[in-house]
C-alpha cells in the first residue's frame, strides 16, 4: 500500500463563534491537510475535503464542523467518545494507528472529558473506513502526550493553551483486536484497525455471530465502548456479511 503522509498543523484557541474570515482562518482549533481525504456527510454521502486550513468545531450531538476561508463549512459524521485529558480549551487532532497509512481520525476534545472521532480515508472507500473503531483513551493520551504545549499569552482574551506547529501526523500504537480469532494472514500482529481496513467482511461477520450467540459479546472487547457496540448490535449484520463476501 503506498504510504501517505501529509503535513498536520495545531492549534488551540477560543472557539467563536462568527464566520470564517481571512483574518480569523486561524481562530479555534484547526488542522491542515496537504492531501484531500474522505469522510462521511451528516447526511451519509461520502465527502471529500480539499488539501487545506480547516476550523473545527462541534457540529450537533455527534458531528464535526470544519470551516476554510472561501469555502462553505462542511459537517462530517463523528463518534461521541470519552477521554482523560485534562484541557481548558478545546483541542483537534489528526491521528493514524501505527501501521496504517489508510484510515485518519479527525478528533476534536472537549474541556468536558468528551471527544468527537470522525473516521475518514485518503481513498475514499468508505466502506472499510465505517468499520474503523474509535480511539481509545490511552490512543488519545498517547496523541496529546506528543503535541508540546506552551502558556498563551495573557491579552484582552487569552487561549488557555496554545499547541506548537507539528511537522507530522501524530502515530499512535494500534488498539487490540480482543479475542477475535481470524484465519488471515497468520503471523502478523491482527488489529481491529487491520481487520477493519484488510477484512472488513470478518468484522462483519463477527458482529453477526454475537447477535446469533454463536460467540459471546466480550470478542468484540477493543473495538468500541459498550453504549457504542449496543447500537451496532442492532443492525443487520448476518446481511451486511452476506453482502461483503459476496463483493469481496
Amino acid at each position: 500500500m503506498t504510504r501517505h503522509y501529509f503535513l498536520l498543523w495545531l492549534t488551540v484557541s477560543m472557539v467563536c463563534s462568527v464566520g470564517l474570515s481571512n483574518a480569523e482562518a486561524d481562530v479555534g482549533p484547526t488542522v491542515t491537510l496537504d492531501q484531500p481525504a474522505h469522510f462521511t456527510a451528516v447526511e451519509g454521502n461520502d465527502v471529500q475535503l480539499p488539501a487545506a486550513s480547516y476550523r473545527v468545531e462541534q457540529f450537533g450531538d455527534s458531528g464535526l464542523r470544519l470551516m476554510r476561508v472561501g469555502a462553505p463549512p462542511i459537517e462530517i459524521q463523528a463518534t461521541r467518545i470519552p477521554h482523560d485529558e485534562s484541557i481548558s480549551a478545546p483541542l483537534t487532532l489528526a491521528v493514524m494507528e501505527e501501521g496504517q497509512d489508510e484510515v485518519l481520525h479527525l478528533v476534536l476534545l472537549l474541556p468536558d472529558g468528551q471527544a468527537l472521532d470522525a473516521a475518514g480515508s485518503f481513498s475514499g472507500v468508505q466502506s472499510r473506513a465505517t468499520f474503523s473503531p474509535t480511539l481509545r483513551p490511552l490512543q488519545l493520551q498517547s496523541a496529546v502526550t506528543q503535541i508540546k504545549v506552551t502558556p498563551q499569552p495573557v491579552p484582552l482574551h487569552p487561549a488557555p493553551q496554545q499547541i506548537l506547529p507539528a511537522s507530522s501526523i501524530i502515530r499512535v500504537p494500534q488498539a487490540s483486536v480482543g479475542n477475535v480469532i481470524a484465519a488471515v494472514n497468520q503471523g502478523i500482529w491482527i488489529t481491529w484497525n487491520y481487520l477493519a481496513m484488510q477484512h472488513p467482511e470478518v468484522v462483519a461477520q463477527t458482529f453477526a455471530d454475537v447477535q446469533a450467540g454463536k460467540k459471546p459479546p466480550s470478542v468484540l472487547a477493543g473495538f468500541a465502548s459498550s453504549a457504542e457496540l449496543n447500537d451496532m448490535l442492532k443492525s443487520n449484520w448476518t446481511g451486511e456479511a452476506a453482502r461483503l463476501n459476496a463483493t469481496s
